[in-house]
């Protein structure tokens, strides 16, 4: 039993609505079935080759993505842009190169990530100056109270007990003795080497 139901459909070729005759008609006639067809053949031979083309240029950006030193055609590819836009960033100071050998212009690849940080302002670098300098002053602040009678300075260490400073060294780091840094006087608990020391 014949269904009356029209059945509208776009036709895979010109892209033109028409009647279908079944469900899975995909062309509106012989000329538009042909074409696809041979459309179709065409992908089959060539869409493998695409593909191979594609993964071998992805392996080759990877290849380049993970090099220390760029040339100016390699840094283009990884930016995906022209040679001449790379040229436009190294004049315009962005793009950091060196010039090694006469037309053999070099990039580091790091200074290509750095383009896509966000630019430091004026306040930004001076906040950042000033916690850097107070992390200076933080490692240099010693306790009070150094005295000659609960501490010895590293050389008082060396010549009571006779001691190279690389065999005090290692007695400092192997034991975890703390060191206080005063001026250029490095200190150490009298305690703490004596109950090292005397028993040697």
């Amino acid at each position: 039993m014949s269904s009356n139901l029209a059945i509208n459909r776009i036709c895979q070729n010109c892209g033109k609505e028409f009647v279908a005759r079944t469900t899975v008609t995909r062309y509106c006639g012989y000329s538009c079935a042909k074409k696809g067809y041979k459309k179709s053949k065409r992908e089959e031979r060539y869409n493998p080759i695409n593909e191979e083309t594609l993964r071998i240029k992805r392996l080759q950006l990877e290849e380049l993505k993970a090099r220390e030193f760029l040339s100016v055609s390699q840094a283009a590819k990884v930016l995906g842009c022209s040679r001449q836009n790379v040229y436009k960033l190294i004049r315009s100071g962005k793009l950091p190169a060196k010039n090694l050998l006469l037309k053999k212009t070099m990039i580091k690849r790091v200074d290509i990530d750095r383009l896509f940080e966000p630019e430091k302002t004026p306040t930004g670098v001076l906040l950042e100056y000033m916690l850097g300098e107070i992390e200076k002053l933080k490692s240099q602040a010693v306790p009070s109270g150094i005295t000659s009678k609960h501490y010895y300075s590293l050389s008082e260490v060396r010549n009571k007990y006779g001691i190279s400073q690389s065999g005090l060294d290692s007695v400092l780091n192997s034991n975890r003795i703390e060191k206080i840094r005063q001026g250029r006087q490095v200190y150490v608990l009298k305690s703490d080497i004596d109950k090292i020391l005397k028993g040697v």
